[in-house]
């Protein structure tokens, strides 16, 4: 059996939730996406026990903002999405700070999801999603 450790933060509080399934991950994550908030998290799913790899990903918006790490070491990667596209994407909340990203970083959420099962699958940065190193 897996299992996965899910953290995100709210404006106050850090939660950590370890789940035993990927179908439980995305069930998670996206309750997550759906539930109303002012600023919605980045939500970080590692496979344990471990320190890497992890998949983050942007909740509570039509288009999200995916970064990968293999381990705790660099390179680290975002999602591109359209390299064209100028300024800045909306606002999310990880470890108890506002985040913004770049416009051209964001993906469409179905995207997202598709990239995030990717990952629960097998374990590895996906490639249905173009990416840029950090």
């Amino acid at each position: 059996m897996n299992l996965w450790k899910i953290v995100w933060t709210g404006p106050d509080v850090a939660h950590v939730q370890c789940v035993p399934t990927g179908d439980a991950v995305l069930d998670l994550v996206k309750r997550l996406h759906a539930t109303e908030r002012d600023v919605p998290p980045v939500v970080e799913i590692m496979k344990l026990p471990g320190e890497g790899p992890s998949l983050s990903i942007a909740v509570g918006h039509e288009e999200t903002v995916l970064t990968f790490e293999d381990t705790l070491d660099p390179p680290y990667y975002i999602s591109l999405g359209e390299t064209t596209r100028d300024g800045i994407g909306p606002l999310f909340i990880h470890g108890g700070q506002g985040v913004d990203h770049s416009a051209r970083n964001l993906i469409p959420w179905d995207l997202g999801l598709e990239a995030l099962l990717q990952f629960l699958t097998t374990g590895k940065r996906p490639c249905v999603v173009n990416w840029e190193e950090l």
